[in-house]
């Protein structure tokens, strides 16, 4: 679950944006990019930033998101299973457009970093357009997407996930606030009440 430490690395570009905060992205493949994406970078439950363009009623620099699903899908344009931990090195001397099927990454946005590098959580004002890159977020940008000006903890986003989200990212979410109590082990108690609230209402057939 813990993000990776080292600056943003490109992971892929986005192809699709079905609302404000469901975004799908395809993995760069080898020679796309200098370095092909680290596997690690766009696991399931990493956080990533996406570029967009700035609106004109509020300027924002890029999107923050959370990966919640990964997918393959083949050269007919269809999802397959579940998506591969990695290629045959073989597959290098390959053409891009004939090497494996692509990975397909599913993106909840959970907040965005405005031009004044500023954090914030909730809905993004906007989708990010067609093509915008997304890149993985390092884990001091990670650290200060959760915590306050004032060094308090804030994860405003965890609730809305959890009670309107896809259901692999409802399920994501113990998981998800079980490295918070890692990360933020000063916030240890709060964390302990929100990890049993989110462990119950993650569980199937529970009423709510």
């Amino acid at each position: 679950m813990e993000p990776t430490p080292h600056s943003e690395s490109p992971i892929g570009r986005v192809v699709r944006a079905a609302s404000l905060t469901e975004y799908w992205a395809r993995v760069y493949q080898p020679r796309e990019q200098p370095l092909v994406p680290a596997i690690a970078d766009y696991a399931y439950g990493r956080f990533v930033t996406i570029e967009v363009e700035e609106p004109a009623d509020q300027p924002l620099g890029r999107i923050v998101g959370l990966i919640y699903n990964l997918r393959d899908l083949n050269q007919d344009g269809e999802f397959g299973g579940p998506a591969r931990t990695g290629g045959d090195p073989r597959d290098v001397a390959l053409p891009a457009y004939m090497d494996a099927d692509p990975t397909i990454l599913e993106i909840a946005g959970v907040g965005w970093c405005g031009t004044d590098d500023g954090y914030r959580q909730g809905v993004p004002p906007c989708i990010p357009p067609f093509q915008a890159e997304v890149r993985a977020m390092p884990m001091t940008e990670v650290r200060r997407f959760h915590q306050s000006d004032a060094g308090g903890l804030v994860c405003g986003y965890i609730l809305p996930c959890l009670q309107s989200g896809p259901p692999l990212l409802t399920r994501l979410m113990p998981q998800h606030i079980d490295w918070l109590r890692r990360t933020f082990p000063e916030h240890q108690e709060a964390l302990d009440v929100v990890y049993n609230m989110v462990a119950w209402n993650s569980v199937p057939g529970v009423n709510r």
